[in-house]
């Protein structure tokens, strides 16, 4: 009997030490490899970055470039997007809490054939033999099935303070200027768009073509 309530009492144990292995998930929406046509764009892995306890939970976020050879900028978004040459990011998740996050490469001048490997690790700072690490892939592909605008635009100026333009080979029927964290803030239909309102940093402008074909590219706004 007594061998049976130890045999129990260590299960009982075994079970519980088990269980706080699965303190935290990380839920990928997209997949983790992506062709994409040769012409700018930002390409974003969204996911989701679960607490499955009833405590705080304190995360350790680590990106690393494993080969990135056109040195695409690349960051992470949960709650706030993080400026690309931050690769360690702390974040404390409230009990039983799910934080939207989000992993995007910026790919700028690519070229046909081009390919870059990105690796993200989140690690449990109270248990650090809890972690999860997924690898995402770019791969740049003329002969995708969507072959995009294909930088047949450009802006000016850039940095800007209020008026940005849009010289295009393309007819433009709509421009999009969105923050980092994917927040839609301004829009136009013709080749202008005033920016005069909005506070100094970087943001993206959309600019989608009559054929339905959308670009994105970064600009700075300047104080006035």
């Amino acid at each position: 009997m007594k061998n049976l309530l130890l045999s129990f009492s260590l299960l009982i144990a075994f079970s519980q030490i088990f269980a706080q292995t699965s303190s935290f998930d990380w839920i990928a929406k997209d997949d983790t490899v992506r062709s994409i046509p040769v012409a700018d764009s930002i390409i974003a892995f969204d996911g989701s970055l679960i607490n499955k306890t009833n405590r705080n939970l304190d995360i350790l976020i680590i990106k690393q470039s494993v080969s990135n050879p056109k040195n695409w900028p690349n960051y992470i978004c949960a709650g706030v997007c993080y400026p690309p040459n931050q690769d360690t990011i702390r974040l404390i998740i409230d009990p039983n809490a799910t934080v939207e996050m989000k992993y995007d490469v910026d790919v700028i001048a690519p070229s046909n054939g081009d390919v870059a490997t990105f690796k993200v690790t989140i690690i449990n700072n109270q248990n650090s033999e809890e972690f999860i690490t997924r690898n995402f892939r770019v791969n740049v592909n003329q002969t995708s099935k969507h072959k995009g605008i294909q930088n047949h635009f450009s802006i000016y100026p850039n940095p800007v303070t209020n008026i940005l333009r849009v010289k295009s080979d393309e007819k433009i029927v709509s421009m999009e200027v969105i923050s980092l964290n994917g927040q839609v803030l301004l829009s136009s239909y013709t080749h202008t768009i005033n920016v005069e309102d909005l506070l100094p940093g970087i943001y993206i402008i959309k600019i989608t073509d009559f054929k339905g074909n959308s670009e994105f590219q970064k600009f700075i706004k300047e104080n006035n």
